[in-house]
């Protein structure tokens, strides 16, 4: 069995959340989420505060760390 350092597990987890952020994509309204990058040159996106706040509260949960309290995202806020 290999041990992981910390980087590599924290590595993981990021990878984790970005997987299940992009699933979650596929099923809800992404323009709540997303939105045109203005720095952008080739018309690329970024996330737009709630699609930050659901990202980082997935990777949270994935590292066992507390909820901020801010789980929101499927809301109309």
């Amino acid at each position: 069995m290999e041990i992981m350092t910390l980087d590599e597990t924290n590595e993981q987890a990021s990878d984790l959340a970005n997987d299940i952020y992009f699933l979650v994509m596929d099923h809800v309204d992404k323009e709540k989420y997303v939105e045109p990058d203005p720095d952008s040159e080739d018309g690329g996106t970024r996330n737009t505060p709630k699609g930050r706040e659901l990202y980082y509260d997935i990777e949270d949960l994935l590292m066992g760390k507390p909820s901020r309290g801010n789980m929101y995202w499927f809301t109309d806020e």
